[in-house]
């Protein structure tokens, strides 16, 4: 594009020169503008220079120059034909003028200087330059009319082209006449003008804006002819005319901008960008909703997905479209954003419990949904959805329907129905943990990933997994069966895995423990699967027992773990015992030359009752070699520790049998104490020989429902571990049933593990726990109010209340009512009173 100089060749060229009248034009030196206005007439087209004469200008030293009578009315008029020639639209005007532009130069600078006709030049000029603007216009115009179908992007394109070349045109022509209008501008700018007067730059600037771009359909047609190609490159971004118009456009762009014109532009480009996005966003949505009754996770990528490239798009379009200094860039892809984000915000978030619920979380599109929701400020409807979702999901989880059956089937279930319903159930349990623990890895990955570890997700994440625990139960049950899942993972431990995936499943665990409030059921039966591990010697790993210590005590304290230590600490000071032990029995056999002494490996745990789980005391009939040998170690012990008495936890204890089958050889079986008392029935019996349900009972001496658990564990296990045959097969252990050695057992083991009855829980055992840590809890209450208002010695009511709440909060969490039944249980028990005359207001007592 040609732009139109402020100080051209010529505007330089007069600015050496000098304007005196005294110079004349048939010096002996060549003008200055000479070679330059000869070279610019000889190319311009339509326009002929000449070397014919001009009227004469008599020139004399002493007196005033002589002009003749019509030589000022001649000029103007061949200044005003020259002028229409020259910027005449239409090259091959026959209109032409037979004067150099170097010789017009010097007209004007005659009538400017000499003939003092500068005002009547000026109003001249001003007719042509209007008049030259006009055709322009007209010729415009009427490429409008012609252009059939010219609101597509083909014809609008071409047409913008004509728009530059008019341009182009005028701008060359206007470098021409500002040229010529030298003298005008210099000399009757500065000596004669009046208020009104222009320069002829300015003339040309404002008629051309006047008449071509202030012209409402010239201005309409730019504005369409932009927006359609716009339009059809969103259309079909691959489309040839795309790349070609952006050069195009750049001075297209600079023109409207110099004629004042771009605002009208940039208000025309963002009105068509809300249309076009307002009817895409509309066609995308209701494509997706009439496919699918439920939003899906692809139909939302997708979404996402084309709603990013389309910014991306408008980034990348609003650089060449716009004017780079205007915040028109910004507010087009605002507008974008708007019209695919935020009018269908909505729409949006309710689709992201399907991206969550997708086995992978798709972090690309969740990251993108968090990214252009948060650009829209559509954060908290985001965390709404996401707070319900774990709701949901969670507590499908934690109280699944099976849960509420559960609950109502008697116990133990007397129906072969209610059986498999408890089965279902407890296998269903099993499962929580792990799957809960799933769950949560998915949100915490989420949460992370996509949502940049937000503070409002982080808090509604806290919020939703704290609800969704303490569901069921007051949060019992996840405590009881996370400890239960801890347990397993202890047991198995690197047996399985490797410590840093051990390390990773407790760290998980924990994760869940802590947004349990019943933190104290959690601890009794982390406490008896603990106790069983050690002494049944099942612990995979003591590191990664230690490990779960520490964890635990950096959790809730010292306090809560100082019973588990003191365990581990009875295992220790056992350990060193049995060595004392075992000395003393090495030195009996020497003395007695083999006669005393046990004739089988005794190992004996001394525990402090105070810190361990409570066993129910089984009363079995042991055989004699075994009871004499608890009898010396009795002995034993009684006279390292005076005064103190040892309780037999049969329950607890294990064997560890040699027995030889016909078909496998001899066996090393893994046993608990009944289960050995039970085998040891069989030995000096004929082969073929049973033993009755009933006989079996009258000699271990133990009770039903144990006996039955240990007769079903030998006989009706799994294949390779059924030592014992019943009769009649069956899962279940009957009165009437006999027993006989399994002479046909086969084993490719040579130790057989048969105790995992005693890994087990009972539903018994579960429910005997559930109690107590039940009833301790009252005791816990009393126990905090009493020491709270002892310190305090007087308290009212709400404050009281307070405090205990605090004090017990980091246990377990109880209703209101549980702790005002307490304060009636101390005021019976006369560790406080109600302090008369004043309402509300508890004394403590001494």
């Amino acid at each position: 594009m040609l732009a139109i100089p402020t100080d051209g060749p010529l505007t330089r060229a007069f600015a050496r020169s000098t304007t005196s009248t005294t110079s004349s034009t048939a010096s002996a030196h060549e003008h200055p503008l000479s070679s330059w206005l000869k070279k610019a007439s000889a190319a311009s087209p339509g326009i002929t220079a000449t070397t014919s004469s001009t009227p004469t200008l008599v020139i004399n030293a002493k007196a005033a120059p002589v002009l003749k009578p019509s030589y000022t009315q001649q000029n103007l008029a061949l200044v005003s034909r020259s002028l229409r020639a020259i910027l005449s639209p239409v090259n091959a005007n026959t209109a032409t003028h037979t004067h150099s532009y170097e010789q017009l130069y010097t007209i004007v600078e005659s009538l400017v200087h000499v003939c003092k006709a500068g005002a009547e030049l000026y109003e001249k000029v001003g007719m042509e330059i209007e008049r030259g603007s006009v055709e322009f216009a007209r010729v415009l115009r009427d490429e409008i009319g012609q252009a059939q179908g010219g609101a597509d992007a083909q014809g609008s394109e071409q047409w913008l082209g004509g728009l530059k070349k008019a341009w182009d045109g005028w701008a060359e022509r206007s470098n021409i006449v500002q040229s010529i209008l030298a003298p005008l501008d210099s000399g009757f700018t500065y000596k004669q003008r009046s208020v009104n007067f222009q320069p002829s730059q300015e003339i040309l600037l404002d008629s051309f804006r006047h008449s071509v771009i202030d012209d409402v359909e010239i201005r309409a047609k730019i504005l369409q002819s932009v927006t359609a190609i716009v339009e059809q490159e969103r259309s079909a971004p691959s489309s040839s005319s795309g790349p070609s118009y952006k050069s195009l456009h750049s001075p297209v762009l600079a023109l409207l901008v110099r004629m004042q014109a771009y605002p009208d532009l940039e208000a025309a480009v963002l009105t068509a960008t809300q249309s076009y996005y307002e009817v895409e966003a509309a066609r995308l949505v209701s494509d997706s909703s009439a496919v699918e009754a439920v939003i899906s996770a692809a139909s939302i990528e997708s979404y996402l997905a084309h709603t990013q490239r389309r910014i991306d798009e408008e980034t990348l379009r609003g650089q060449w479209l716009l004017e780079p200094t205007s915040n028109g860039k910004q507010r087009m892809v605002e507008i974008t954003r708007d019209e695919l984000i935020k009018k269908k915000a909505e729409w949006l978030t309710t689709g992201l419990p399907a991206l969550l619920q997708e086995d992978k979380p798709p972090l690309v599109s969740l990251s993108l949904l968090y990214k252009h929701l948060d650009s829209v400020k559509h954060i908290k409807p985001l965390t709404t959805i996401f707070f319900d979702h774990i709701l949901k999901v969670g507590s499908a989880i934690v109280s699944p329907p099976s849960a509420a059956v559960l609950a109502k089937l008697s116990k133990p279930p007397k129906t072969d129905a209610d059986k498999e319903t408890l089965r279902v159930g407890l296998a269903e349990e099993e499962t929580m943990i792990e799957r809960l623990i799933s769950f949560k890895t998915k949100i915490d990955v989420t949460v992370d990933g996509a949502f940049a570890s937000r503070d409002e997700f982080l808090q509604r994440r806290t919020e939703g997994f704290e609800k969704v625990v303490n569901s069921r139960t007051g949060g019992g049950k996840v405590a009881e069966l996370c400890a239960k899942y801890l347990d397993a993972k202890l047991k198995s431990g690197n047996r399985t895995m490797s410590d840093e995936e051990l390390e990773k499943c407790l760290d998980e665990a924990l994760a869940l423990f802590r947004y349990t409030h019943a933190k104290d059921m959690f601890e009794e039966f982390y406490k008896r699967h603990f106790a069983k591990r050690l002494l049944l010697n099942r612990s995979a790993s003591s590191d990664a027992e230690q490990s779960m210590l520490l964890k635990l005590k950096e959790e809730c304290g010292a306090g809560f773990t100082q019973g588990l230590e003191t365990m581990l600490k009875d295992i220790t000071l056992s350990d060193e015992m049995m060595k004392g032990y075992a000395t003393q029995q090495d030195k009996l056999k020497a003395d007695t030359q083999g006669e005393g002494g046990d004739d089988f490996d005794l190992n004996v745990n001394v525990l402090t009752q105070a810190h361990w789980p409570t066993y129910p005391i089984v009363e079995v009939s042991i055989p004699a070699t075994m009871a004499a040998a608890l009898e010396r170690f009795r002995t034993f012990y009684s006279a390292r520790n005076s005064g103190r008495k040892l309780h037999w936890a049969h329950s607890l204890s294990t064997c560890v049998l040699k027995g030889t089958f016909p078909k496998c050889g001899e066996k090393e079986l893994h046993v608990s104490e009944f289960q050995a008392i039970v085998l040891l029935l069989f030995n000096g019996l004929s082969q073929g020989e049973k033993l009755s349900y009933e006989s079996i009972r009258e000699q271990t001496g133990l009770e039903e429902s144990e006996l039955k658990r240990t007769l079903q564990s030998l006989a009706c296990g799994q294949i390779p571990t059924r030592v014992l045959r019943k009769d009649p097969q069956g899962r279940e252990v009957h009165d009437t049933d006999l027993f006989y050695f399994n002479e046909s057992l086969k084993n490719e083991r040579h130790r057989i593990r048969i105790n995992q009855i005693q890994m087990k829980e009972t539903v018994e055992e579960q429910e005997q726990t559930e109690s107590k840590v039940l009833l301790d809890r009252g005791l816990v209450l009393q126990a905090a109010a009493v020491r709270i208002l002892k310190a305090r010695k007087q308290l009212k009511h709400a404050e009281l209340l307070q405090d205990v709440v605090d004090a017990i909060k980091a246990r377990f969490q109880v209703d209101v009512g549980e702790i005002k039944k307490t304060f009636e249980i101390l005021i019976e028990k006369e560790y406080m009173e109600r302090v008369e005359g004043e309402r509300g207001v508890y004394r403590y007592l001494a």
